[in-house]
C-alpha cells in the first residue's frame, strides 16, 4: 500500500490471506466472502444538486420523483464537471436535504405537495483504477466482495450511535499515512474528506527533530502515547 492505495495487488493479496488466515483460527470460520471497507488518499465526498418537476397530476410527490431527483444530482455533477466522473467511481449517494418549490423542507418529501422538487446530495467517489485493484487483490485471495463501501461510513457504524449522529458528530481516523473524517448533521453525513497525513508523519517528525533512527521515532512516540495514558 501506498498512501491508501494497492500498488501492487499480487502482495496484497497475500497480506489478505494472511489475515484471512489468521481470523479463520480465531472464529473457526470458513472465510470466502467480505464486505470491504475503502480509504486512501483518492477517496473524495463532493456535494451536488438535481431537481425534477413532479410527476402527478395532484402534485403529489412520490418515491418516484425523490430517487428521479437524487439521479439528476449525479447528472449535475457529470454536466458541471465534465471529467470529474470519467475516471471515479460511486460508492454512495447520500441525500442531505429537499427543497419543495424553493422551500426547505424537514424530512422526506413523499406524500407532500408541490409542482417542484430539489435534492442536496453527498457523493463519495473513489479512483475506478484503485477500486479494480482492490478487487483484483480480493480475488486472488480467494475472496468474493459483497459490497465495497467507503471506510469512514463503514466505521460510522461500529462507532457512533444514532444520537451522535443526530445531534452532529465528527468522526476522525488516523492512519498511516492518512487521516479520513466524515461529519453527521441531523443523522446524515453531509461531508467526507481524506487528508494526506497520518501517524507515520508523526514518527518522521521525530525522527528528524531528534535525529533517530525510524525504528527508535517509533518507540518513543508509542511509549510517550503510553505513558501518557497511564498519567
Amino acid at each position: 500500500l501506498r498512501k491508501g492505495y494497492i500498488v501492487n495487488p499480487s502482495e496484497a493479496a497475500n497480506s489478505i490471506k494472511d489475515a484471512v488466515n489468521q481470523a479463520r483460527k480465531a472464529t473457526g470460520l470458513n472465510i470466502k466472502r467480505a464486505f470491504v471497507s475503502i480509504g486512501g488518499a483518492g477517496l473524495q465526498g463532493v456535494r451536488s444538486k438535481g431537481s425534477v418537476l413532479v410527476s402527478r397530476a395532484d402534485h403529489e410527490i412520490s418515491e418516484n420523483d425523490q430517487k428521479r431527483s437524487i439521479s439528476q444530482s449525479e447528472a449535475q455533477l457529470n454536466r458541471s464537471s465534465s471529467s470529474y466522473l470519467l475516471n471515479r467511481e460511486i460508492l454512495h449517494i447520500f441525500p442531505i436535504s429537499y427543497k419543495i418549490d424553493g422551500e426547505l423542507v424537514m424530512g422526506e418529501p413523499v406524500g407532500m405537495k408541490g409542482e417542484k422538487l430539489e435534492t442536496e446530495t453527498l457523493l463519495i467517489t473513489y479512483p475506478s483504477q484503485h477500486l479494480s485493484n482492490l478487487i483484483k487483490s480480493m480475488e486472488l485471495a480467494g475472496i468474493t466482495i459483497e459490497d465495497a463501501m467507503a471506510k469512514p461510513w463503514a466505521m460510522s457504524h461500529t462507532l457512533l450511535n444514532r444520537q451522535e449522529k443526530e445531534v452532529g458528530s465528527l468522526l476522525i481516523n488516523i492512519g498511516g499515512d492518512t487521516s479520513t473524517i466524515i461529519v453527521f448533521e441531523e443523522g446524515v453525513p453531509i461531508s467526507s474528506e481524506v487528508f494526506p497525513f497520518g501517524s507515520n508523519h508523526i514518527t518522521y517528525d521525530i525522527a528528524r527533530g531528534f535525529q533517530v533512527p525510524l525504528q527508535e521515532a517509533e518507540e518513543l512516540k508509542l511509549s510517550y502515547d503510553s505513558d501518557y495514558s497511564i498519567k
